[in-house]
């Protein structure tokens, strides 16, 4: 394929896939959303996003590659390194400059603004020029700025703003230590969550920090907090609700949630599903503030019985015996390959014959384009050419999810295969792969 048909080609994608977004938003129940809106469009709450989340995939995907591809190389290299717009973010959620713009729909001054969160005028009006740039608030006079349908995200009782916090300082802090951690002849070649890039940034700041990234937040109740409220907003971006209007819950009875935290997912699930019953398993901290939450809110449905916890240790054993369904969700991806196997070992010992596995997590595919029939194997969509295999930049949240679970976790996201090897080793085996759009579902069962 030549250069020229390459570059017509992804032009024809991005027009394709622009139309096909305007239909889906259409069929979400109102016209697509302008930038200028303060209003929520049916499909940002939605929880079945997968047609949507493959058209912007594939659109994503088109528009980096022409843009690339078309660029001097020098000029796209040059603005990725220089990319601040993270830092931008950083003081806008640190500063509630949406909360504040929330008052001045007209807009507001940088002057005045200045005057509430003290940031030198000319300072702030640099970083909201950044932050509108990239539409995120908008510049409607000279140096007057209102909220628009990104920057409204950053309010602060909104969790992708708490998301944004934990992204631009603990994993930014992480980030900057990683090419020294990769060069260090001891944490360089390490698996260890205590040998993290993170770890190592902390250290730089409290040399007798001892523990992991989950022990800085067991000494850190604001940033715990904080990441709850994250996680949030990350499953919601991430569509892993998805699984609700794909996976076939109604021909189940027990599930586990497995590593359930207060047990947000499965309180979703009930509404949906309420057939099922629902035991939480986490930690017994954890746990007990499961319990607390669920007899407060739901105290109905642990009287009725169709929520019962379970606190225990999955890397030693899961209490929750041979129910239908063990469900995994952002679990694996935290642990190593040593320690996710331990987690693979309890859930065997735990399951009965006929229960199923369902390990809900991000899937890495490599760029390399193979044999379709071959590819067609992985139950994963596969992007037409020239566009890369697994859509490039439109699945580049993938690509920096796997670089923070290096930098926080010392751990990774897997391929399929990588999955399905650490699953025998279990006992486990690969029987379906749920696509949902940008993460998976992959069903394991018994061998």
């Amino acid at each position: 394929m030549s250069s020229r048909t390459q570059i017509e080609a992804l032009v024809g994608f991005i027009q394709q896939a622009a139309q096909d977004a305007l239909a889906e938003y259409e069929k979400g129940g109102a016209d697509a959303p302008s930038l200028d809106s303060l209003d929520p469009h049916p499909l940002d709450t939605a929880t079945d996003t997968i047609a949507l989340k493959k058209i912007i995939k594939k659109l994503e995907g088109a528009c980096d590659q022409l843009c690339s591809a078309l660029a001097p190389p020098a000029h796209t290299i040059i603005n990725r390194s220089q990319d601040t717009y993270w830092a931008c973010l950083r003081v806008a959620v640190e500063n509630n400059i949406a909360d504040v713009l929330d008052n001045h729909p007209n807009g507001l001054h940088v002057s005045k603004l200045s005057e509430i969160i003290h940031i030198e005028p000319g300072k702030l009006t640099s970083v909201l020029r950044c932050l509108a740039a990239r539409h995120c608030f908008k510049e409607v006079d000279e140096k007057v700025f209102t909220n628009n349908r990104l920057s409204i995200k950053l309010r602060s009782n909104d969790p992708v703003a708490t998301y944004s916090d934990l992204l631009t300082r603990e994993c930014q802090l992480a980030a900057y230590y990683m090419p020294d951690s990769l060069r260090d002849p001891i944490d360089g070649p390490s698996k260890d969550p205590h040998q993290s890039p993170f770890v190592r940034s902390l250290k730089s700041q409290k040399p007798d920090f001892e523990g992991t990234f989950y022990d800085y937040l067991g000494s850190n109740a604001i940033r715990r907090t904080s990441m709850g409220r994250g996680m949030i907003a990350m499953n919601a971006a991430i569509g892993t609700l998805s699984v609700l209007d794909v996976f076939p819950w109604s021909n189940f009875t027990t599930v586990c949630d497995v590593g359930s935290g207060i047990g947000a997912f499965s309180m979703t699930l009930l509404e949906r599903f309420p057939n099922l019953q629902v035991s939480l398993h986490d930690r017994p901290e954890t746990i007990g503030l499961a319990q607390e939450t669920w007899k407060r809110d739901h105290a109905k449905l642990v009287d009725a019985g169709q929520v019962s916890f379970a606190p225990g240790n999955f890397f030693k054993d899961i209490p929750a015996r041979e129910l239908d369904l063990y469900y995994l969700r952002n679990i694996l991806h935290n642990w190593p390959d040593a320690e996710s196997l331990l987690i693979l070992k309890s859930v065997r010992r735990a399951i009965g014959p006929k229960s199923r596995v369902l390990v809900h997590d991000y899937v890495m595919q490599p760029l390399n384009r193979v044999p379709e029939s071959e590819a067609k194997n992985t139950g994963l969509e596969i992007a037409p050419a020239p566009l890369l295999p697994s859509f490039g930049a439109g699945q580049m949240r993938l690509h920096s999810q796997d670089i923070l679970m290096l930098n926080i976790y010392n751990a990774h996201e897997r391929t399929i295969g990588e999955v399905s090897e650490l699953a025998g080793q279990a006992d486990l085996k690969l029987e379906r792969v749920w696509d949902l759009g940008e993460t998976s579902v992959l069903e394991l069962v018994a061998i």
